[in-house]
């Protein structure tokens, strides 16, 4: 009877133990297919655009990001001033940002933006090395896509709304030194431990920070994703506004934060996808 006993308790526990691993499993499922549901796809124009411009050399898609190349110089140079790694909003299609990277590789910059995997999302980072991810990019973009080496003279980092966390991140955590400029859309609250282990940016010395919102944009300013206090923690942990009749390029060593606001601009305006 105990041995009985033994066997069936053997067996409840063995049947318990399995069901926060049964949930666990079915709930990671349902994230994944609801992530997949709401993934934001691009819009027609913004796909046919990237596909005009591989056609003419002006662009290119790697298994890690899609490149957006200036033109040559007039003696026939590959070279680009800045280079710009950019991470797309969560879920949306890396595509959609077409748009707003063919324009700025028509003003001589060399634009890389991030591939994010069929999900679309990079909840955080402590299983995704920045650094090496972003290094690979950049290794891709001046020597795999652009039929020949490309030179570039400096780098500078940004993202859109769920990407803006790890631009401020890979810059503040150990890119400060070769990377001084981070440009940020669509975004109102500084990345958390939840995302990654991020120390202030305002400590990476001469780091100059872009933040760019619409004056429309309801996701960086709703009480979710920003509110008074999560504004106030960005503030802390971002470099201090520039002051008044100071440009960045003259503010020294010491970086500085410039905010601007796209009047009429909402959270998809920098790139082509539906509204959010």
């Amino acid at each position: 009877q105990r041995l009985g006993h033994s066997y069936t308790s053997a067996a409840v526990l063995v049947m318990t133990a399995g069901i926060p691993y049964f949930f666990t499993k079915m709930g990671a499922k349902l994230l994944g297919a609801v992530q997949m549901k709401n993934r934001q796809d691009a819009f027609k124009s913004a796909k046919n655009l990237l596909v005009e411009r591989i056609t003419v050399g002006r662009a290119t898609r790697l298994v890690n990001c899609d490149v957006y190349y200036p033109p040559l110089s007039s003696s026939g140079e590959k070279k680009a001033k800045v280079g710009f790694v950019f991470y797309p909003g969560a879920l949306v299609d890396r595509t959609a940002y077409s748009p707003v990277a063919t324009m700025l590789s028509d003003r001589g910059i060399m634009v890389v933006v991030a591939n994010l995997g069929p999900t679309r999302v990079l909840f955080n980072v402590y299983n995704y090395n920045l650094r090496e991810k972003i290094m690979r990019m950049i290794n891709d973009a001046l020597f795999l896509g652009g039929n020949g080496i490309w030179e570039v003279d400096e780098w500078s980092i940004g993202g859109h709304s769920m990407g803006c966390f790890a631009a401020i991140t890979a810059v503040a955590q150990e890119m400060s030194s070769t990377v001084k400029k981070v440009v940020l859309y669509g975004t109102g609250s500084y990345p958390d431990k939840t995302y990654s282990d991020c120390p202030p940016l305002r400590d990476a010395a001469g780091v100059n920070a872009l933040v760019i919102n619409g004056s429309e944009d309801l996701i960086a300013t709703s009480t979710i994703l920003a509110g008074p206090r999560k504004e106030k923690i960005f503030q802390e942990n971002m470099p201090p506004p520039l002051p008044a009749n100071t440009t960045a390029s003259a503010s020294g060593d010491r970086g500085y934060t410039v905010r601007k606001t796209i009047v009429g601009g909402n959270h998809a305006g920098c790139a082509a996808y539906g509204p959010q």
